[in-house]
């Protein structure tokens, strides 16, 4: 094969060959182009495909929430366009001048981790390339329904050393319909969240300075674990003994022990305390 010959984006790759996946890679690409369009000095890092959609990370400043309907409507010019996606294989030098000189520093880092004598291709769409093995549809309009879904923080290379990026996510499915429903979806498990339950129901509450993950029980919350332990304590002792007495009885073929034993253990938690007490005989 020729060096940097176009060829279509099926041929190669290492991509999942599920349909879904392959439009997802391709929509992290339409995401890249629209945030680049949006913001020419970005720089692209690095967005595969995910469970269940894609993200890209870009080296810009904080996105706010408004930017989520201005990518998406990028994002839906692009894929209106209906460009098609074209996979290039060239020599290691020539991929690495083409993107230094685009400015796009991560891509470089990244070739250059590439072996010599590997090969190396990119995929373009429009004036858009990205280094990429693929594979992608045929063109943008394959793309169906897209959400930009939530911004986050990453580190490069996942290294809190290194620079820190930000991450958009996103998701896309082969219709509006699959899409409305994993929206609903993620909504609902949003209002079961047990972090939004505890504080609206005033169960608990998390404090930093006590610990991360640390739940503080309010009133209303102790109530449930404290209950709880009372079942527990309650089926244990309504079976006649308790784990220290059936050591006790265990022991009683080998000594001559009292004709009966008793085992009292108190326990106490978020402000509750019980005593419980177990008779068993020695007989």
């Amino acid at each position: 094969m020729k060096q940097d010959q176009a060829i279509r984006p099926r041929d190669k790759g290492d991509v999942p060959e599920d349909p879904l996946s392959r439009m997802r890679h391709s929509a992290s690409h339409v995401l890249a182009d629209a945030v680049k369009r949006l913001r020419p000095n970005a720089k692209v890092a690095i967005g595969p495909s995910i469970e269940n959609g894609f993200y890209y990370d870009f080296d810009t400043e904080p996105f706010a929430p408004e930017d989520i309907e201005r990518i998406e409507a990028e994002m839906r010019k692009i894929i209106a366009e209906n460009l098609p996606f074209a996979r290039h294989v060239v020599p290691r030098h020539e991929a690495l001048e083409r993107f230094r000189s685009r400015g796009e520093l991560y891509k470089v880092e990244i070739i250059e981790s590439i072996p010599e004598g590997e090969e190396v291709s990119y995929f373009q769409h429009g004036d858009f390339i990205d280094l990429c093995r693929g594979p992608h549809v045929e063109r943008t309009g394959d793309i169906k329904a897209v959400k930009v879904l939530s911004f986050a923080g990453a580190y490069w290379r996942g290294d809190e050393r290194n620079q820190q990026l930000q991450r958009v996510y996103g998701t896309a499915f082969p219709s509006k319909a699959e899409l409305d429903a994993y929206l609903a979806q993620i909504e609902e498990a949003k209002r079961r969240d047990h972090r939004t339950l505890g504080k609206q129901l005033d169960l608990f509450s998390f404090d930093d300075l006590v610990g991360p993950g640390f739940a503080l029980w309010h009133p209303k919350g102790a109530f449930v674990p404290t209950r709880s332990r009372t079942s527990s304590v309650a089926r244990t002792s309504g079976a006649g003994m308790t784990s220290s007495t059936r050591r006790t009885s265990r022991a009683s073929s080998c000594s001559k022990p009292p004709a009966t034993s008793r085992t009292t253990r108190t326990t106490s938690s978020a402000g509750w305390s019980w005593t419980v007490s177990a008779i068993s005989s020695n007989r």
